[in-house]
């Protein structure tokens, strides 16, 4: 090869090996940029939104403490289990009975007024003693009567109606209070998952049925395990995928939820309608008088009108007592400071009101005749 041929192939190489450098220089540049805006990015969410930073930063989780793996529900508190359960707001004991719920195992004598409260985290009683539960202070109010907490982390209408079929009604209750959460609209109906497990769920069929849809795994999907852990662990992730995506739906006239990629708001009010419904049913089918409690969160009730329907059962919101509370006593919360749930103010607010409005119904022993509802004849 002559010098000069040679000298310029060198020249080529080293000038390609500039550009590669420079190249790669730029782009380790792009991510270190990227890095601190993610960084940065997350800095910002975690000061604009304390609630999801919260979420985040905890660490204590109850699937490692008393929750399981249930073929049948998807998870269920693990029964005999007896631990602390500690987050930034409270530290609390938690103890479950032998049958797999918390506070007395639930099994009234026939001649025993009883009432049976099916819900979710604040049913359980999230962050309280279980004598702070507002199912505890109705048992307080009422010594005559049995009640039972029937409440798991999580759950939503669809598991509780399985619940209802499953033990409640072979308990025989007098009465079943249900509690509805806004997560639960969304929940309805779709196969998320909670922690580590995945949920059955239903789906209205095209004659109007419900069919329960239950080939629930021991444990998800990897790639939906590894979203859950990012978003547990980014607060940018939450607010990006849900809460622009919700500013965004509502811009457009649109539904956040279905922006976010979850079912619209149309059909999951029309299942979580048919679940409850489908559950006053079979209360009435067995002479059980049955309450929907509504807890206070829900944006829009208006679905809620007629759920249940007239003469089967009767419904009880919380949002008027929440907001009259807070009203008058503005420096005092009802909820802890960092977490959603009620502190032990709001489980006593909702044991009076809930107390209050049985009492209305005439559904207490010796109360005056009962409005709108079944005969207990069963017991």
């Amino acid at each position: 090869m002559a010098p000069d041929a040679e000298t310029k192939e060198r020249g080529d190489i080293a000038r390609l090996a500039r550009i590669l450098k420079l190249i790669l220089g730029q782009l380790l540049l792009l991510v270190l940029v990227l890095i601190a805006v993610v960084f940065a990015g997350e800095w910002y969410a975690r000061k604009k939104f304390p609630d999801l930073a919260y979420v985040a930063e905890r660490q204590q989780r109850p699937e490692d403490l008393f929750v399981q793996f249930d073929a049948r529900y998807g998870w269920a508190n693990r029964p005999g289990a007896d631990t602390r359960f500690r987050r930034r707001d409270f530290d609390t004991h938690v103890e479950i009975n032998e049958r797999g719920f918390r506070g007395p195992v639930f099994a009234p004598p026939d001649s025993v007024f009883s009432v049976a409260v099916l819900g979710d985290s604040y049913v359980f009683g999230h962050g309280v003693e279980e004598n702070e539960t507002f199912s505890a202070l109705l048992r307080e109010k009422w010594p005559f009567a049995a009640v039972g907490n029937f409440g798991v982390i999580g759950y939503s209408t669809d598991q509780e109606l399985l619940l209802l079929d499953d033990v409640v009604l072979p308990s025989e209750p007098d009465v079943v209070l249900l509690c509805l959460y806004r997560n639960d609209i969304l929940d309805n109906g779709q196969p998320t998952a909670w922690g580590i497990y995945q949920k059955p769920y239903f789906k209205r069929e095209a004659n109007g049925e419900l069919k329960l849809w239950d080939a629930v795994e021991p444990s998800v999907p990897l790639s939906m395990r590894i979203r859950r852990e990012i978003q547990r662990r980014f607060v940018l992730y939450d607010v990006l995928a849900f809460r622009l995506a919700g500013l965004r739906a509502e811009s457009h006239g649109e539904d956040p939820a279905a922006a976010s990629g979850e079912s619209g708001p149309s059909e999951s009010e029309r299942l979580t309608a048919d679940l409850i419904d489908t559950m006053a049913s079979k209360c009435e089918a067995r002479g059980v008088r049955f309450l929907l409690v509504v807890l206070p969160g829900l944006s829009d009730t208006a679905f809620l009108a007629n759920v249940p329907p007239p003469g089967i059962g009767s419904q009880l919101d919380l949002a008027p007592a929440f907001e009259e509370y807070e009203r008058l006593h503005p420096d005092s919360a009802l909820g802890f400071t960092y977490d959603s749930h009620w502190n032990p103010r709001g489980h006593r607010l909702v044991a009076d009101t809930i107390a209050a409005k049985v009492e209305v119904l005439g559904w207490l022993p010796g109360s005056g005749p009962p409005s709108s509802a079944p005969s207990t004849s069963s017991k």
